[in-house]
């Protein structure tokens, strides 16, 4: 039986790596610097397993394919995806030099121990939160003609400026690990089916600006998972706001009237409860533009 217990750790160790790889894709909200402590931990255990449990070659082929395995799990975390494998790649050294010791120098083994944890630190002082959305006042902003742009969606579609003619288009950016758009979405989606559902005139779409973190499936899991129906289009490089002349600060609205011009900007999360009264208002005033002409 207790010959038992290291196969039976090293499978919960392996558990516990794929625990942190879906931890994104699941929306858990895990602090970066704790993931880069629990990669450093999932190593070193394994570095201090595998050689109890396997002989030679067997070993080290084992502690590879875990390595590999937390920089395929690490894919897509952003800047996480470099520091995750290099946090494991520590515990992993770590726990092989010391508990590889003869038991005649085992009183080193806090040494690689010590150093392996100085070295998740020094990672983990060097993992910067995601961007967060921005709360500041913007600059002062002027209606301008719109370029013409491609929106992307989701479910395969394409859609050109051209072909909304003269609809009044309301485009939200957003992404799955910004909090307050998780907020807005659900708001966004009841403000349109309360107002703007039956009018044909007025469109909403979403636009995921993925920002190296977001991926289309992502995306779609995480509307279908929150009941969000409005179609959304996915940015990979951002380039939208680009055109748009819009910060890289999250969540963003705008509405470009009927005149092809964007004539309304917000940027952050203010005025939720109260119903966008900014954003109707300047819905309104795009179609009293369309009537005017």
């Amino acid at each position: 039986m207790p010959r038992m217990i290291f196969p039976v750790l090293a499978y919960l160790v392996l558990a516990a790596c794929v625990l942190l790889g879906v931890a994104d894709p699941l929306y858990l909200d895990i602090p970066a610097r704790a993931q880069l402590a629990f990669a450093g931990l999932v190593g070193l255990a394994v570095g201090g397993i595998a050689p109890r449990i396997l002989r030679g070659w067997m070993a080290w082929l084992a502690l590879s394919a875990v390595a590999w395995i937390g920089i395929g799990f690490a894919h897509g975390l952003g800047h996480l995806a470099y520091l995750l494998p290099a946090a494991l790649s520590v515990g992993l050294a770590a726990g092989l030099i010391a508990w590889r010791l003869p038991r005649e120098r085992r009183y080193w083994r806090p040494v690689p121990l010590l150093a392996g944890a100085a070295a998740v630190l020094a990672l983990a002082l060097l993992a910067e939160p995601r961007p967060r959305p921005a709360v500041y006042r913007p600059p002062a902003f002027h209606p301008f003609t719109a370029p013409a742009y491609t929106l992307h969606l989701l479910d395969g579609k394409t859609i050109h400026s051209r072909s909304l003619g003269r609809k009044t288009v309301v485009l939200a950016f957003w992404a799955t690990w910004c909090a307050p758009c998780r907020e807005e979405l659900p708001l966004l989606q009841k403000l349109y089916a309360a107002h703007y559902r039956s009018n044909p005139d007025v469109v909403f779409y979403l636009v995921d600006v993925a920002d190296g973190v977001d991926t289309p499936s992502k995306a779609r899991a995480f509307l279908k998972k929150h009941g969000i129906t409005l179609p959304s289009a996915f940015d990979a490089q951002g380039k939208l706001m680009d055109d748009l002349r819009l910060p890289s600060e999250l969540p963003t609205r705008v509405v470009i009237g009927t005149d092809g011009k964007l004539n309304y900007r917000a940027i952050g999360y203010g005025s939720y409860a109260s119903g966008f009264p900014a954003l109707r208002k300047a819905i309104k005033s795009s179609r009293n533009v369309s009537a005017a002409r």
